[in-house]
This record gives C-alpha cells, structure tokens and sequence, in this order.
C-alpha cells in the first residue's frame, strides 16, 4: 500500500475508539446511577422500619401503663389516655387503619422519618392465650399495628398482637 491509500484510517480508527470509549461511559454512568437509586430505597425502607418498630414499642408500652384499665376492655386514642371499652374488630388489618385514632410515636431528634401506631381491641375473648396454650375467657387481646414512614416515602406497617391477663 502507498501512503496515499492510508489517508484517514487514523481519523477513522480514533473515531470508532472514542464512540467505544463514549459507550462504556454511559454503560457504566447508568449502572451507578441504577446502583444509587437502589441503595437508596433501601435506606429509606430500612428508616421506615425502624420508625414502625419504634412505633410498636411505644404503643406496647402504653398499653402495660394502662393493663389494669384495659383488662376489662379500653380504647386508647390520640390523647394517649384509655377509656371505656370500644367497638371490638374481628381482626385488625391494614384497611382498618385511620388516621384518626393514630397516636404519633416520639422518635429520636436524629431518626428522619415519621411513625405512628394504633391500638385496637380485638373480639373474641376466648382465643388461645400464648401464655397458656389453652383457652382463657378472663384476658384480652390488643392489635398494635405501627406504621413508619420514612423521608423518601417507603412506608412500613408492623402488627404485633398483645394479650393482657390477670395474674
């Protein structure tokens, strides 16, 4: 080959490096983005949990301060006080939460999400008693449901079951 014939294939073997070069960049600007995107989500739902733990905590706690009141049935509501004996559910799910009877959980100055929970009696007085096995018509079963929320919007919703009977 003469040197005339080789005119360009520099320009034209650069130029196929660089658009390859170009793709590999993208390629992996988009799998770190993609990789960020997912660690991300991860924390917020991990906050979101931690928050709905919390949220359970509390509410459990409230419910022992007011066990003595709550063996003969209670509710206890945003004022965070029990009172007389509420409608009881069957069973306490999701679709039953209402922002109404929410009380709003105390999380720590640093924790940046948001939680909740409420407590709610359940009916059938007679069901198996964890503490016994076997059936107990003097104790009272309580849904704690929490739910967390957390900054990027992943929500968490916790269920615990508490059974308060006398000693």
């Amino acid at each position: 080959m003469t040197r005339n014939q080789e005119k360009g294939f520099a320009l034209l073997f650069s130029m196929m490096v660089l658009i390859l070069l170009t793709v590999v960049v993208i390629s992996s600007m988009k799998t770190t983005t993609t990789g960020e995107r997912a660690s991300g989500s991860y924390l917020d739902r991990t906050r979101a949990f931690q928050a709905a733990e919390q949220a359970l905590v509390q509410g459990k706690a409230l419910l022992m301060q007011n066990a003595d009141q709550c063996l003969d049935g209670c509710a206890i509501g945003a004022s965070k006080v029990a009172s007389a004996s509420p409608t009881q559910v069957a069973f306490s799910t999701l679709s039953a939460w209402t922002d109404t009877n929410k009380i709003v959980a105390t999380l720590t100055g640093s924790q940046a999400s948001s939680a909740a929970y409420v407590i709610t009696q359940l009916s059938g007085n007679s069901l198996a008693s964890p503490a016994s096995g076997a059936s107990r018509t003097d104790c009272r079963a309580y849904s704690i449901m929490g739910r967390g929320a957390g900054v990027g919007g992943g929500v968490v919703v916790l269920q615990t079951v508490v059974w308060l009977c006398p000693v």
